[in-house]
């Protein structure tokens, strides 16, 4: 018999709620988050702006205070969850927004990379033309944002 059971260091209770408060503290969204979890869609001259095979829509929310921006991408319904690295939520705070899309060109010979063409307007793509802000909080936010065509001009 070990050392611990002789001096009964422990008790089968203690053990048990040792045990539980272990597994809470590993089991996820049962400890309070600090983090706010951002969704939406995006829309551009009133359709869904989505990713296709040959199409790669995202959508970047970029802390104005720095950090590391968060991105997500646009699904076949133009909806998004915002994700930083591997996890989900960002922390709350101002964030400009940028969106963009592009199309895949294929190469034009054998051998080449393939290129890419925008396909919305560049206003949308930069932290210093975008319109876009949000204001993330803690909890669920849902941002919906619309492009459109006359942003070129």
């Amino acid at each position: 018999m070990s050392f611990c059971l002789r001096k009964k260091w422990f008790s089968r209770t203690t053990v048990c709620y040792a045990a539980c408060f272990a597994l809470i503290a590993l089991v996820p969204g049962c400890s309070p988050s600090n983090k706010g979890y951002v969704s939406g869609s995006v829309t551009f001259d009133g359709q869904p702006l989505r990713s296709e095979p040959q199409v790669r829509a995202m959508i970047a929310f970029h802390p104005t205070t720095g950090g590391t921006v968060a991105t997500g991408t646009l699904n076949a319904d133009g909806e998004y969850q915002i994700v930083s690295g591997s996890q989900s939520g960002i922390e709350p705070g101002s964030y400009l927004v940028t969106v963009s899309a592009s199309r895949k060109i294929p190469a034009k010979r054998e051998g080449d990379a393939p290129s890419r063409q925008q396909i919305t307007p560049a206003k949308y793509a930069t932290t210093k033309s975008s319109p876009f802000k949000a204001q993330v909080e803690l909890g669920s936010n849902i941002f919906d944002f619309e492009l459109d065509t006359s942003a070129e001009k």
